[in-house]
């Protein structure tokens, strides 16, 4: 665990760089249903594997406000990807742009609150020594931002498995495939964030393996041409 421990600022810089392979061929299919949500996508994989990789060498007092404001602007990029491309493929939403915006606000709008936290102490408590992300330093804006993040994830989440349950034939696969792109991050966010099973957060490698295995599934695969 130690040795594991040690590398990790390398396995989430890794984990954050790898998913920019993929730029090029979604920045090309830009126009695709989700290829926009997978650029987000990518974007919050970086900024989050680096300020994991930044965290971990243990910064405190304002480094530590700025550090954990960057990793809660990759978690909300994060969300935002995931809305944008499953609810883009499924119909969801018409206005593509303007929830883009929307969410670009949203994102913007936590990030003020986490570096204005010294002055309002609504996302986190003012203790110095809690500076942190903990959960006894959490307070009713981060449980407000997080709702939201995670809300939305699970509504596009249940409309794309909504409309894999309608669906036949290649509609149906294509679906399947791009549900099984969400699969890598919840289960490193369970084990090793949430679920503390390993002493590092892997969540930057599953940010990875999701890019790689939509990325496939969008345009190796072809899989959106219906």
């Amino acid at each position: 665990m130690s040795l594991l421990v040690n590398i990790y600022p390398l396995i989430a810089v890794v984990g954050g760089v790898l998913p920019l392979v993929f730029v090029r061929p979604a920045w090309r299919n830009r126009d695709k249903p989700g290829a926009v949500g997978l650029l987000v996508l990518i974007a919050a994989a970086l900024v989050y594997g680096v300020g994991l990789a930044i965290r971990s060498f243990g910064p405190t007092g304002t480094e530590l406000l700025l550090v954990q404001a960057i990793v809660m602007f990759g978690s909300g990029l994060g969300a935002m990807g995931w809305f944008l491309m499953y609810a883009e493929y499924t119909g969801l939403i018409s206005a593509k742009r303007r929830a883009f915006y929307a969410f670009s606000g949203f994102v913007i709008a936590m990030v003020v609150v986490i570096l204005t936290n010294p002055w309002h102490h609504s996302f986190y408590d003012p203790i110095p020594e809690l500076a942190g992300d903990t959960a006894e330093n959490r307070r009713v804006l981060f449980w407000l931002f997080t709702g939201v993040m995670y809300g939305s994830v699970v509504v596009a989440t249940v409309s794309m498995i909504a409309d894999a349950l309608r669906s036949r034939g290649i509609r149906r696969r294509q679906g399947i495939y791009m549900l099984a792109g969400g699969v890598p991050p919840v289960v490193f966010i369970s084990a090793t964030g949430t679920g503390s099973v390993l002493p590092v957060d892997l969540t930057p490698v599953g940010f990875a393996v999701a890019t790689a295995i939509l990325s496939w599934a969008m345009f190796r695969a072809e899989l959106l041409e219906v």
